[in-house]
C-alpha cells in the first residue's frame, strides 16, 4: 500500500488533466495510475487488509478486541476517505497519510523500532534545548561581533547561519566575512564548533546509545520474565488435568502436536521432539517437572544438525554420484587444498586487474576475462557436483554470492553488444570476488558476522526510515508540488536554480525521497532550503531545520547506536568464546587435577 503512492497522480494536479511538461516540471518519470485507477487499487488493498484482519481475528481467537482496534478504525478511515474523494476531487486527501500508520499498527517490529527513537528522542531533549541556547547564545554576541558582515547582520540570520554551521554545511564561507575584517574572529568559530559540534553532537550520540543499550536490556529483561510467566501459566494449564506435580511424555507430545498447528511457530520434528524431552528430563523418569519445563523454549530455539539425506543428484543420477569421475570431483572439492587454490586464483585476479589497468591492452584484459570465467564457472559446477545439487549448493550464503557474480559475468561476456563498456563492467565483477578473501582475516569475519546478525535489526530501522520519509514527502507535496519549475520567476538569482538543483523537487513521492535524502546528507542542505523558502515563505526553514533534527541526528543517532551495540556485542562473544578455548586446553574435563598442576610446574 505505501509503494502504491510512487504511482500515484500527486496531488498538486489532481485538477488538471496532466502534471504539466516534465521540461518545465521536472519529476521522476515514473508512470502513474489514473485518479481514478489509484483510488480503485487502494480500495481493493484497504478492502483486503480488513478481510485479512477479520480472519486473523476469527481464526486467532483474540481475548480483546483492543489488540486490533487501531487497526480497524485507520483502515474504516481510509476507505471512507477513498469513497468521498471517487466523488469529490480533493488536492488534499487523508488516506496517504494514514498508510504509514497502517503499517505501524500491524508490524510489531516496526513499533519496537519506533519506541527505540520515542525513547532517544526523549532522553536527548535538555541536550537540544542546550544545544538551540548555545547557538541563540553565540549567535547574540555575533551580532555585536560581526554585525557589518552579511552572515550575522541581524540576529535573525546569524542564529540561522550558525544552525547550519553546525552541520557544518557552510564553512568556512560562513567566516570569511570575519576573518576579512580580523583574523582573531577564528577564536569564535573555534569555541563554537569545538562546544557545538565536536562536544555537544557528541554527547548527543552518546546520550542516544546509552538510551538504546539500557532500553535494550530491559527489553531482553521484560521478555525474559513475560516467557518465565507464561511457562509457568502452561504448566499448570496441562497440570491441571491430572494434578500430579509433573507432565510426562503423552502430555508433551500432544502440546507439540498443538504447537506444529501454528505456522508462525517453527515445525518441531521427531527428532527434535525427543532431543528436547531427553534434555528436560534430567531424572530420566519419564516426568517433567515445572522447574525443568523452563527450559522449553530455550531448547526449541536450538536447531538439530539434520540427518545428511539423499541430494538431487543422488535421487535423480545413482548410478553417476557412485561412479569414480564423481568420488574423484569430491574428494578434489572436499580436500582442504581445492579452498586454498580458489584463494590463490583471487589473488592473481587481484593482480591482473592492477596490471590491465595499467597497461590498458584490450586484447590482455579479453584473454585475462575468457580464461578466468572459465575457472569460475569450473569452481561453481565442480561445487555443486560435489555437494549434491543447485539446491544443496545455495545454502550458505558465500555461494549464492559466488554463484550470482559467475552467472552475471557469463551474461555481460556472452553479451557484450547489450552493454556500453562490457570490459569495465567485467572488471569491476571479478573484482567484486575479491571480498571473499577478507572473510580469512578475523576482524573483517567479525564485520561480516556483525553486518548478518543486525541486518534483521537493521531493516527494521529501514522501514521507520522509510515511513517518516513517506510522511516529510507528503507534507512536501503538499507545500510544495508543483511550484518548483523552471517557469517559476521567484527562483531568479538564486544558488538553487544557479546550481541547477531543481530536480530536488516535490512533485512527486520518488523525488520527494530524492530530496530528502539529499538533505540527510547533509552537503549543501542549506541551499535547498533557501531555494524552497524563496518559493514560499521563510517558515519552509522550520520545515528542513525539524527533517534535519529528525532524519539527520535522531534516527541516524539511533542506527550507529544499533550497529556500536551489536559489534559491541560481536567482539565480547569472540573473546569469551576465545577464553573458553583456552581454558579447555590448559584444563580438559578428562584430566585430574593433579595433572593439570603437575602439567603447570
Amino acid at each position: 500500500m505505501l509503494l502504491l503512492g510512487f504511482f500515484e497522480v500527486p496531488s498538486w494536479c489532481y485538477d488538471s488533466s496532466d502534471c504539466g511538461d516534465p521540461r518545465v516540471v521536472p519529476q521522476s518519470g515514473i508512470p502513474q495510475f489514473t485518479i481514478g485507477a489509484g483510488l480503485l487499487m487502494e480500495f481493493l488493498i484497504l478492502i483486503t487488509l480488513l478481510i485479512f484482519l477479520s480472519l486473523n481475528f476469527w481464526t486467532l481467537r483474540f481475548t480483546s478486541w483492543k489488540s486490533s482496534v487501531v487497526e480497524v478504525v485507520l483502515i474504516v478511515v481510509s476507505i471512507l476517505d477513498v469513497l468521498i474523494s471517487s466523488f469529490v476531487t480533493r488536492n488534499i486527501r487523508l488516506s496517504p497519510f494514514l498508510r504509514p500508520l497502517i503499517f505501524i499498527s500491524i508490524s510489531t517490529t516496526v513499533r519496537n523500532s519506533l519506541k527505540s527513537i520515542f525513547y532517544g528522542t526523549r532522553a536527548i531533549l535538555h541536550l537540544l534545548f542546550l544545544l538551540f541556547f548555545w547557538i541563540f547564545f553565540m549567535a547574540s554576541i555575533a551580532t555585536v561581533l560581526f554585525k557589518h558582515t552579511s552572515s550575522f547582520a541581524t540576529l535573525k540570520e546569524a542564529f540561522l547561519q550558525l544552525i547550519i554551521l553546525i552541520t557544518t554545511a557552510n564553512f568556512p564561507d560562513v567566516a570569511i566575512g570575519a576573518l576579512k575584517e580580523s583574523i582573531f574572529s577564528i577564536f569564535f568559530f573555534a569555541i563554537f564548533v569545538s562546544l557545538g559540534i565536536w562536544f555537544l553532537m557528541n554527547i548527543v550520540l552518546a546520550t542516544i546509545y546509552s538510551s538504546y543499550k539500557t532500553r535494550l536490556e530491559k527489553e531482553q529483561s521484560n521478555e525474559k520474565n513475560k516467557q518465565i510467566y507464561c511457562l509457568k501459566k502452561a504448566f499448570l494449564e496441562l497440570h491441571s488435568i491430572r494434578k500430579t506435580g509433573f507432565i510426562n511424555y503423552r502430555e508433551m507430545m500432544a502440546l507439540f502436536r498443538e504447537l506444529n498447528v501454528y505456522v508462525h511457530i517453527p515445525s518441531i520434528y521427531t527428532d527434535h521432539q525427543k532431543f528436547i524431552l531427553s534434555t528436560m528430563d534430567t531424572k530420566k523418569n519419564g516426568h517433567i517437572s515445572g522447574f525443568e519445563f523452563l527450559k522449553l523454549v530455550d531448547l526449541m530455539h536450538i536447531r538439530l544438525r539434520e540427518q545428511k539425506s539423499l541430494s538431487f543428484l543422488q535421487i535423480l543420477f545413482p548410478s553417476f554420484t557412485t561412479s569414480k569421475f564423481y568420488l574423484l570431483i569430491s574428494r578434489m572439492v572436499n580436500h582442504r587444498s581445492f579452498g586454498r587454490v580458489v584463494d590463490l586464483i583471487q589473488a592473481i585476479n587481484l593482480v591482473l586487474i592492477g596490471v590491465e589497468w595499467i597497461i590498458h591492452s584490450s586484447q590482455l584484459v579479453f584473454v585475462d576475462n575468457t580464461i578466468l570465467i572459465v575457472i569460475f564457472n569450473l569452481e561453481v559446477i565442480m561445487k555443486m557436483l560435489a555437494i549434491g545439487g543447485f539446491t544443496e549448493y545455495i545454502n550458505k550464503g558465500r555461494n549464492i554470492y559466488i554463484f550470482l557474480i559467475t552467472v552475471s559475468s557469463n551474461v555481460v561476456f556472452c553479451s557484450p553488444d547489450y552493454f556500453d563498456d562490457e570490459i569495465m563492467l567485467l572488471q569491476m565483477l571479478r573484482l567484486s570476488r575479491i571480498f571473499i578473501l577478507f572473510l580469512h582475516f578475523p576482524s573483517y569475519n567479525t564485520l561480516a558476522s556483525t553486518f548478518q546478525s543486525l541486518l534483521p535489526q537493521l531493516l527494521n530501522l529501514v522501514y521507520v526510515v522509510f515511513m517518516i520519509d513517506y510522511l516529510f514527502c507528503l507534507i512536501g507535496i503538499a507545500l510544495y508540488g508543483g511550484e518548483m519549475n523552471m517557469n517559476n520567476h521567484k527562483l531568479n538569482g538564486t544558488l538553487f536554480l544557479a546550481s541547477e538543483y531543481t530536480v530536488l523537487n516535490f512533485n512527486d513521492l520518488f523525488s520527494g525521497y530524492v530530496t530528502l535524502f539529499t538533505l540527510r546528507v547533509v552537503n549543501n542542505w542549506y541551499i535547498i532550503m533557501e531555494g524552497y523558502v524563496s518559493i514560499s515563505h521563510e517558515l519552509s526553514r522550520v520545515y528542513f531545520i525539524g527533517y534535519w533534527l529528525i532524519g539527520a541526528v535522531i534516527i541516524l543517532s539511533v542506527v550507529v547506536s544499533s550497529i556500536l551495540e551489536k559489534f559491541l556485542s560481536e567482539l565480547e562473544h569472540r573473546e569469551n568464546h576465545s577464553h573458553r578455548k583456552v581454558n579447555r586446553q590448559l584444563f580438559p574435563p578428562e584430566r585430574s587435577w593433579d595433572e593439570i598442576a603437575q602439567n603447570l610446574k
